[in-house]
């Protein structure tokens, strides 16, 4: 079973604007790669610190802008920001949305099998709280005006979306907000 580690103290940027979280419909996937600036990074503790060290860089101001972050090497999910806590990552679509990044370059390589695992997996347990069907799972690219960058590709060609939809379409069960305190998720 996916078990949630909770590194929320430590990618505090102390920017908490709260969300009412029975308007949450959407997950939006993305990446970090190297092109971001983030080489070194190998947890998203690592994320946190790049992004307030960086803020012009980082396009958010310094503050955290992803909910969740998986890692490659073992596939680990690491929630970044309370459930409730709006983070900077889709311009217009972030108050809505539930932002789940994954370490990697995925314009040029796959998602680790432990990666892909976690992200079907906590994409299937956060549809479930969000109403099952009603969820809409995107890529960051996919929504008009989510980025300024017109030509970003996030999160990549081989994170295809399609075939993660497919698959969280497959698995869906009603576990609702229990199926999320069960992996140890904080709202």
């Amino acid at each position: 079973m996916l078990q949630i580690k909770n590194v929320i103290a430590e990618c505090d940027d102390g920017k908490h604007k709260v969300r009412d979280l029975s308007r949450c419909n959407k997950i939006i996937v993305h990446r970090i790669g190297p092109d971001l600036g983030i080489m070194t990074c190998t947890s998203m503790v690592d994320v946190a610190k790049w992004m307030k060290i960086h803020p012009q860089e980082s396009h958010t101001g310094g503050e955290m802008p992803y909910t969740f972050g998986i890692l490659p090497t073992d596939g680990t999910v690491e929630q970044c920001l309370e459930l409730s806590d709006v983070g900077p990552h889709a311009r217009r679509f972030s108050t809505e949305a539930v932002s789940i990044a994954c370490l990697g370059d995925f314009r040029h390589m796959e998602p680790t099998l432990p990666q892909w695992t976690s992200l079907v997996t906590i994409c299937i347990e956060l549809c479930n709280w969000m109403g099952g069907g009603n969820a809409m799972l995107y890529g960051h690219d996919e929504l008009q005006d989510a980025s300024k960058d017109k030509n970003k590709k996030c999160p990549g060609r081989y994170l295809d979306m399609n075939t993660l939809r497919n698959e969280v379409r497959l698995s869906l069960v009603s576990n609702g907000v229990q199926g999320l305190k069960a992996i140890g998720v904080t709202f």
